[in-house]
């Protein structure tokens, strides 16, 4: 999916009888409770309408230039870029994001009762926008200054003209969103929270390790403990898992080609040693390198005959 056909998929949301629902997602002993929250029809519309209008300037919006310049990637692919939505692409969904496809499936969740459950156990919400055969969900996380307690502070708000005292715990909804779900797919406005808080260092853990596995089964290198003793550093992990998700190399070009071509070329030749007819990496540049062979990153130009890195397009000179 790319940033045009996810706009495509969002349109249908401006459409007639499109209604919403609101859920809390409640953490407790590690365990993640899904509750409806039942809130006065007469206020529904004015809750669609503002993550509608969220919607539409965050990604809408094309007359707005960042709007219009906004790109998404893969999650496999993440990098620095900015003004990037970041489609979750991996095997493993950790467990924090699991209730996308529960109330995707059944909208008829228990509803939110102060008897039973606990707000100091709110770890998000989800508001749900469409119908019952096509819905858009929106999940925030919630943090504690949006929570406000009669017991910590003395709240008042206006009614009928004259202040009162708020008597029970309020939650404020914030009218932005973190994560996005169409279609099936989960896609993160904010790469930071996936890191921070939903589970996403671990399941790159388990990509990378997985892919250490095919590297060992595609029968490159030598030492692929060397890589798996990586693994615990997550900037690694996710370059590792970045290079070989979508490689051109892994499991197609055989390893007796691979390493003629490092034996040929004139820069890697130097600094990717050869041991047993495979790979040896023994040193952080050897490894960084390793990786970007496996992203077939590295070009000649047919006209200057000049080696290149496709990305930076910066010349590799052999050494001497």
């Amino acid at each position: 999916m790319n940033i045009n056909e996810l706009r495509a998929k969002l349109n249908f949301l401006f459409e007639d009888n499109i209604g919403v629902v609101a859920y809390f997602i409640l953490k407790d002993n590690g365990q993640y409770n899904i509750r409806k929250i039942d809130i006065k029809h007469e206020f529904l519309n004015d809750l669609r309408d503002i993550y509608l209008q969220s919607i539409t300037e965050s990604i809408l919006n094309t007359n707005d230039e960042i709007i219009e310049e906004l790109q998404l990637i893969n999650l496999s692919e993440a990098d620095q870029r900015k003004n990037t939505l970041y489609l979750y692409d991996l095997v493993n969904i950790p467990i924090e994001l699991t209730f996308f496809e529960n109330i995707a499936q059944n909208e008829e969740q228990q509803f939110f009762s102060s008897k039973v459950d606990k707000l100091c156990n709110l770890f998000g919400y989800v508001i749900a926008i469409g119908s019952s055969k096509n819905k858009v969900l929106l999940f925030k996380k919630h943090y504690p200054v949006s929570a406000f307690s009669p017991k910590k502070n003395f709240y008042i708000f206006e009614s009928d003209k004259r202040f009162v005292k708020l008597e029970k715990e309020m939650i404020r909804l914030d009218r932005n969103f973190d994560i996005l779900y169409v279609d099936g797919e989960i896609i993160a406005m904010n790469l930071k929270l996936l890191e921070s808080f939903l589970g996403y260092h671990e399941i790159i853990k388990r990509e990378a390790a997985a892919s250490i596995e095919a590297i060992i089964s595609a029968n490159i290198v030598d030492n692929a403990e060397e890589l798996a003793a990586m693994i615990d550093n997550v900037s690694f992990a996710k370059k590792l898992t970045k290079a070989t998700s979508n490689s051109p190399v892994l499991g197609k070009i055989p390893a007796k080609a691979i390493v003629q071509f490092v034996s040929n070329h004139p820069s890697l030749k130097k600094k990717l040693k050869i041991a047993k007819n495979k790979l040896h990496l023994d040193t952080k540049t050897s490894k960084k390198l390793f990786l970007k062979l496996l992203s077939d990153d590295y070009l000649r130009s047919e006209l200057t005959k000049a080696y290149y890195d496709s990305l930076a397009k910066d010349p590799l000179i052999a050494e001497a």
